[in-house]
């Protein structure tokens, strides 16, 4: 039980890692593309 627990917690840290890191990709896109115009 303690390693499925383990491995859900893993699984959620690394989705939440991935929306971060996306969010951060859009923001550079935007910022850049704002600087362009």
């Amino acid at each position: 039980m303690s390693s499925l627990t383990a491995n859900s917690t893993d699984e959620l840290r690394r989705r939440s890692l991935g929306h971060e890191l996306k969010g951060l990709l859009l923001n550079y896109l935007l910022s850049s593309r704002q600087e362009q115009e």
